[in-house]
């Protein structure tokens, strides 16, 4: 799990050091990512980007 919230780590200490992000919500080559809550389509962070909005049903 530490290795699939590394990017999104990186993007909070990236703003944190006042660092923004490119308009793909990316900075660092990538390893810095935007987390965002909410997606209309598959996340970055789940396991299964097709599943999103089913754990647990």
């Amino acid at each position: 799990m530490t290795a699939r919230l590394a990017p999104a780590l990186a993007g909070l200490r990236l703003v944190v050091e006042g660092g923004v992000f490119d308009p793909d919500g990316t900075a660092d080559g990538g390893r810095a990512r935007r987390l965002l809550g909410w997606t209309t389509d598959g996340h970055w962070l789940a396991a299964d980007p097709t599943a999103v909005g089913t754990k647990g049903s």
